[in-house]
Parts: structure tokens; sequence; C-alpha cells
């Protein structure tokens, strides 16, 4: 196995081949940023405030805002700061959480997308069955199922990636970590993720552009049957800029993903910039902003902003016309009662004419009543001018006493800043003086200052001659240990000399001891060897002597037997203690 180094930190080159446009390009891309920001929230918030958003085409387009967010966050605040950093590098576990949640919330903005182009479907295609197709349940399911395949799918890539290791080049050239690149720098055979990318994003990529794609064929199909002009040109340009922006975001996105990385090219930062900058901003301004019911929704929240005080909403009349309580008419219900009664002719009869009688008193009633009703609207109307005129003389006396109010105000604050101009004069004056003050206490002390320093300056130069007399003095003190040290070593060198000597002569001594010792015992040895044939022959004539005496020794006395020639011939030593015994 070869060492390598594994990679710890990434560095993103994003637009560095464009040094002289960086301010430039810091604008643009901060603008885009903010507006894409500012315009999802205030879809976010118009859709959770306003009760007339409260429907399932408005769920799903909150939920797109709010990817549109977060898609945002994950790559442009990175690449705001990359501009103006000199360490444009991101450490490992960043770059691939960063490329954890940016896959994730494309892949939710594409199930998005497919489902909301569902939706209009149902609302275009079938209105009278739209409740019952997208109904809240439905809507809440398809909402998790949105959420939970996006996530499973940017884990099952980071896992992948995972296992690989990254210990050549560090250089991404994006603006932030994205998979494709990541994997060509792998130093370990990255074919599997490569594999499962093209395949796993094309079947997602084609079934979710065809999902959203088709339902805007079959709403062409039924609005160009209707006759009028109006809804056929308002439809054709609504799903005409939704197809763009889904044809963009798709092939920037297969462009990017589904294509073979062994090479960079100057055109992907600029496709990554539409897919990951230009589209979150595009999505709210085509798919909301320019909606009829969100403009009104604004309209409505900022009319009660800047609402006036008007008359209350009791005192708005409506017309007769509308008052009246649409009922079936007389004719309709003779003609009911008529074809009921088939059966005699004198009854038929008889039943108009006394049908027609109802039908005049009917009709006479009625013109009374809306005779009353027309009286009473007048009265109404009368009463609510007059109210109109007591509010708007309220409202004059009202704004009057603001204007005086206003002019109070104005002379109190006249008044104030002639106060406040004296005192500010006065300030300025102490602030004068103190400032002389200073100034006079600031000379002192640097007088003093310089006194100090003159003093430590003193000081320090008796300090420099007291330590050059010490060290003076242990110098000579160090020569002398040193001579001192000298003369010990030749005393000692001496002695030990001496002492060698000593040893030799005493070794020299033993020497000649040893060798005296070993003549003697020559000498005796030949002495011993002298005397041996004297002392047997000394042993032979006292046996004669005593065979011929043939005397015992008495038994009280030890016996002695003549030693052996073996024991004589062994050693000297005991020849000689032989012949002093005897």
């Amino acid at each position: 196995m070869e060492n390598q180094t594994i990679v710890a930190e990434f560095t993103l080159l994003g637009i560095s081949h464009l040094p002289k446009l960086e301010h430039q390009l810091f604008l643009m891309f901060l603008l885009t940023y903010l507006m894409t920001v500012s315009g999802n929230l205030l879809i976010l918030v118009l859709i959770l405030t306003d009760n007339h958003l409260h429907t399932p085409m408005y769920l799903f387009l909150g939920h797109l805002a709010g990817v549109d967010i977060c898609y945002s966050q994950v790559t442009c605040p990175r690449m705001l700061l990359d501009f103006y950093s000199e360490k444009k590098t991101i450490s490992y576990r960043s770059c691939l959480t960063q490329a954890f949640f940016f896959m994730f919330f494309v892949c939710c903005e594409c199930f998005l997308l497919a489902v909301m182009s569902y939706d209009r479907y149902a609302a275009v295609c079938q209105p009278l069955q739209y409740i019952q197709i997208m109904s809240w349940k439905r809507c809440i399911q398809l909402l998790n199922l949105i959420w939970t395949l996006g996530f499973n799918s940017s884990l099952v890539h980071t896992l992948l990636t995972l296992r690989l290791t990254f210990c050549g080049p560090s250089t991404v050239h994006n603006f932030f970590c994205d998979l494709p690149q990541l994997l060509t720098l792998s130093c370990t055979d990255a074919s599997l993720n490569m594999l499962l990318l093209f395949v796993l994003g094309g079947i997602l990529s084609f079934i979710t552009f065809f999902i959203t794609f088709l339902p805007y064929v079959y709403i062409f199909y039924t609005v160009h049957r209707i006759r009028s002009k109006n809804p056929t040109l308002k439809a054709f340009s609504t799903c005409t800029s939704h197809l763009t922006v889904v044809c963009i975001f798709y092939g920037t996105l297969c462009f990017a993903y589904l294509r073979p990385h062994s090479s960079y090219l100057d055109k992907d930062i600029f496709i990554a910039v539409v897919y990951a900058v230009i589209s979150p901003l595009l999505n709210p301004i085509i798919y909301s902003l320019r909606n009829g019911e969100i403009k009104h929704a604004l309209g409505r929240d900022s009319n009660d902003i800047l609402a006036v005080p008007s008359c209350p909403r009791e005192l708005v009349i409506k017309p007769v016309e509308e008052q009246v309580v649409s009922e079936p008419t007389v004719q309709e219900h003779l003609t009911r009662e008529i074809n009921a009664s088939t059966k005699h002719k004198l009854s038929k009869v008889l039943l108009r004419e006394t049908l027609i009688i109802a039908h005049n008193k009917a009709e006479e009633e009625a013109r009374k009543e809306i005779l009353k009703r027309k009286l009473e609207n007048v009265q109404l109307r009368e009463k609510a001018r007059i109210q109109e005129k007591e509010t708007q003389m309220e409202v004059q006396r009202q704004t009057e006493k603001r204007m005086k109010e206003k002019e109070l105000w104005v002379s109190l604050a006249n008044a104030t800043q002639e106060e406040d101009k004296k005192e500010l004069m006065k300030r300025k004056v102490r602030n004068i003086m103190l400032l002389e003050k200073l100034k006079a206490e600031d000379r002192e002390t640097e007088v003093q200052v310089q006194r100090q320093r003159e003093e430590r300056q003193r000081e320090i130069e008796r300090w420099k001659a007291l330590e050059k007399e010490a060290q003076e003095e242990n110098n000579r003190e160090i020569r002398k240990r040193k001579e001192r040290n000298l003369l010990l070593n030749k005393n000692m060198e001496m002695e030990k000399e001496q002492k060698l000597k000593n040893i030799e002569q005493q070794r020299r001594m033993k020497e000649l001891e040893l060798e005296a010792q070993k003549k003697d015992d020559a000498a005796m040895r030949e002495e011993i060897a002298m005397q041996q044939p004297k002392e047997m022959e000394i042993i032979r004539s006292t046996e004669e002597e005593a065979q011929k005496l043939s005397v015992r020794p008495p038994s009280h006395s030890p016996s002695v037997h003549p030693p052996s020639e073996s024991y004589l011939s062994s050693s000297p030593q005991s020849s000689v203690h032989l012949v002093l015994f005897l």
C-alpha cells in the first residue's frame, strides 16, 4: 500500500478567472440573493396571513418558496464571502454537508414542480372534481412523499461519497461543492457513484419533467377549445412562462449532472449560476407574483395597513334587486299547477282564473313592498350621507387639531432647539476649558515622564557599571578556580603515578619472593632425594636387629608399622617426618 495523504480541505476557485469584474459580480449576486430571499419570504407571509390563500395550490407555492429560500442559503452566502476572502478553502465535512443539502433541495424542487403542474391540470381540466382530487389529506401525503424522496436520494449519494478517499488535487472549479466535480477529485474508483448519479438522476429528471410537461399540454388543449380570446391568451402566457422556467431549470441540471466530467469547462460556472442562483429568483416572480389572487392579497394587506376610518359596513346599502330573494316566479308556479291538474278541463279553467287573481294580488303586494323598500333605502341613504358628512366634519376637526398640535410641536421644537444651541455653546466653552487644562496636564506629565526617563537611564547606567564589575570579579574568580583545578589535577596525576610505581615495586618483590621460594623448594627436594637411600639403609638395619633380638613391643605401646615404599616415594615431606620420628 502506498502512503496517501488524505485531503482535509478543498479550495473553491469560483469566478476567479474574472478578477476585473469582482465588484460588479459581487453586487449583482448580492442583489439577486436579497431579491430571492425577500420575494419568497413575502410569499410565505401572504400565504400564512391571508385566509383567501389557504388552498392546495398556494400550499404548494408556499413550500416552493421555502425550498427556494433554503436552496439559495446553501450556495449564495459562501459565494459572497469568497469574493473578498484570501483563503477560499472549505473543510471536508462542510463540503459534504453542502453537497447533501444542495442535492436535497434540488430533488424537492423537482418533485414540487411536478405536483404543482398536476394541481393546475386538475383545476383547469377537471374543476368539478378538483375538491375530491386535491383534498387536504392527499396534499399532505404528497408533501410528505416529496420531502422523504428528496432526503433519501441525497442521503444515498452522500453515503456513497463517504467511502471515497481524496488524496490528490483539492481544487474545485466552482463556487460550491458540487457532487460531480467532487467525484472527479477522488483517488479511489468512483465509477459506481458516477453510474448511480447518471442512472438515478436521469430517471428522476425524465419522470419529473414528463409529469410537469404533460399536464400543460392538456391545459393548452382544453383552453384552446374555448372560443373567447382573453382566457386563452392569459393561459397561454402563464403556461409558456412556467414551461420556460422549467426547461431552463431541467436543461441546466441535465447538462451539469448527466454528462461525463473528464475535463473542466468555463461554461460550467455559468450553468451553475443559472440553476443555483437565478432559478430561485425566477420561481417567485413567475409562479407567485404574477398571480392575480396574490396581487389582490397584497392590495388588501396594503389597504389594511394604510386604512382611513370610514363609515361602518352596516350602513352600506345594497340595491333593492340584490336584496330580493330569488324565489320562483308566479308563471312557473302556474304552469306547474296546470300541468299537475290534467284530469278535468273545468278544473283547469277554474284554477287558471283563481291563479290569475292570486297573481294580481301578489303583484300588488310586491309593488307595495318594493315601494316601502325604496323609501327605506332612500331614508338609509340620507342617513348614510348625514353620517358621512358628520364623519367628514370629524375628520376635518381632527385634522385641525393635528395641525394645531403640529404647530405647538414646531414651536416647542424651535424653543428646544434654541435651548439646545445655548447648551451646546456652554458645552463648547466647557470643552475648550477642559482641553486647555488637559493640555497643561499633558505638558506636566510629559516633563515628569522625561525626568523619570532620565532617572531610569541613570539607574540603568549604574546597574550596567555594577554588572561589569561583578562580571570582572566573576571572571577573576573563575580564572583562579581554573588554575587551582589545574594544580589539583597535576597533583592527582603525580599521586597516581607514584601509586602505580609502588604497586609495580610490590609486584616485583612478590615475584622475587616467589622465585626464592621456588629455589628453596627445589633445594629441599634435592636434599631429601639425597637422604632417602640413607634412611632406607637405617630402617633395614633396625629390622634386622629386631629380628635378631626377637623382641616384641609391649601391648600398651602403640604398634609401629614400617612405612611402605610407596608412601616414602610418594612425597618427600612424609619421608622427612619419618626420619624425625625414628
